[in-house]
């Protein structure tokens, strides 16, 4: 297609088939959005377009973001309180 997704050509434009996409009202061909979708999610595991990521590194990346926002939250509101106070 294009040289620059010639690094991606194993693993980008993949076409699969699943029996939630039909021809019945429309063309009978969808994109993958695995993020966005039950269906899409299954099948982008199912044709290894995506990789379950383990929960333990969810929790961890959801935790670790949450201190930030905390810590940062912190700051700012310290910084407020020294505006107002001075």
């Amino acid at each position: 297609m294009f040289d620059y997704f010639s690094a991606l050509s194993n693993v980008a434009f993949k076409v699969v088939a699943d029996d939630y996409v039909t021809d019945d009202s429309g063309t009978g061909v969808v994109h993958c959005a695995p993020a966005f979708g039950e269906d899409d999610y299954r099948v982008c595991l199912l044709n290894n377009i995506i990789q379950k990521v383990p929960f333990s590194f969810v929790l961890v990346y959801l935790v670790f973001f949450e201190v930030l926002i905390l810590v940062v939250s912190v700051c700012v509101s310290s910084l407020v309180l020294n505006l107002f106070l001075n």
